[in-house]
């Protein structure tokens, strides 16, 4: 094999070096990528009017870039160029707060697989206060639940109509009852037959409750309160009250329903360390008890009403004297005074116990 001439290979060489550094020669360089300027990705609290920048260094690629953008979910809005930064607008009233976005384009026109990132907006709607409150204790059997949220959740053809409850609550125990929306946000909720006494319960605001512009809370919000146990509410006469007619009834008055079999079953009226007084049980409603004597009560003499522990509610409701909830109280036993000393003036029936409220 004949070799070539030295100075034929230099020539060579020179030639190479030479086209290397001719114009044009050398690999055309990769365009830099978008850039999302704002909101960065991942980012939280975002203004619901945005805006929306994505900067492109190569400006053939404008038009391309506001082909290919996209929101998810979408939202109407304008397009406006600031040099070299495609910036997208919401229209009024901007994007839904509190709510998850992604935002997407394509690098070179679309050839290439989309760019994502993520963001959420500013002021996610959330629970502003409930009644009965966190940690409530003796809430009465008949109470209204009501939920406030910080933003409208429905709109105003929602209001006074009743809707299902388990649209918005959760109850543990599981109960009945329906709702309605006083305002734009406010909820109300009452129970078909009441709370259950000597009960505690949570409840909760599902995680996908949503208000009027698609923002959701984001994570369930969860509360517990007790609910009262049958107790007295207050008697007539009160306690240790004097110059009561010997024909009048014994009214007692309680803080819910009660079953009346059971209470009556649980009713005395005697002398102080005597017999039971005979009579006939009224009653004017399911919470008020009249004991009337079939005679006339002795005068100048003392006399004891008493209502033994375990009172139960409705039929099948809970137990006044069963274990209950820290901050309830068992229905107390009710018992008369001292003895009233020789010569006094008479004193008329009475039922008396622990300070109960008068009225």
């Amino acid at each position: 094999m004949q070799r070539l001439p030295r100075f034929v290979l230099a020539a060579l060489s020179a030639s190479l070096v030479l086209s290397s550094c001719l114009p044009g020669s050398r690999p055309a360089p990769a365009p830099e990528p978008i850039e999302l300027v704002f909101p960065r990705p991942e980012s939280a609290d975002v203004p619901v009017f945005g805006p929306i920048a994505l900067r492109v260094r190569n400006l053939a690629e404008r038009e391309a870039l506001e082909r290919s953008f996209a929101l998810d979910p979408p939202a109407p809005g304008a397009f406006d160029w600031e040099d070299d930064t495609l910036v997208f607008r919401p229209d009024w009233p901007g994007l839904a707060p509190g709510a998850s976005y992604e935002v997407r384009w394509t690098e070179g026109g679309g050839a290439a697989e989309p760019q994502r990132a993520r963001f959420t907006t500013a002021g996610r709607l959330a629970v502003a206060s409930v009644v009965p409150e966190q940690g409530a204790a003796d809430v009465a059997v008949d109470a209204s639940l009501y939920v406030q949220f910080n933003r409208p959740v429905v709109p105003l053809t929602a209001l006074d109509q009743s809707t299902r409850a388990d649209q918005f609550l959760r109850f543990d125990p599981p109960l009945a009852g329906a709702g309605r929306w006083l305002n734009t946000s406010l909820y109300t909720f009452k129970p078909t037959d009441g709370w259950r006494p000597s009960t505690a319960y949570r409840v909760a605001v599902p995680a996908s409750v949503s208000d009027v512009r698609g923002g959701t809370l984001g994570a369930e919000v969860a509360w517990t309160f007790t609910t009262a146990a049958p107790a007295v509410a207050a008697t007539d006469p009160k306690p240790n009250e004097t110059l009561v007619g010997p024909g009048a009834a014994i009214k007692v008055r309680f803080n819910q329903p009660v079953d009346r079999a059971a209470v009556q079953a649980r009713f005395t009226l005697a002398l102080a360390g005597g017999a039971p007084v005979a009579g006939a049980f009224e009653w004017p409603d399911d919470r008020t008890l009249l004991f009337r004597p079939a005679q006339p009560l002795a005068p100048d003499t003392r006399y004891e009403g008493r209502l033994a522990a375990g009172l139960p509610s409705t039929p099948g409701g809970g137990t006044g004297g069963s274990p209950v909830p820290t901050g309830q109280r068992p229905v107390p036993p009710m018992v008369s005074g001292s003895p009233v000393p020789t010569g006094q003036r008479p004193v008329p029936p009475m039922v008396s116990g622990s300070p109960v409220p008068t009225g």
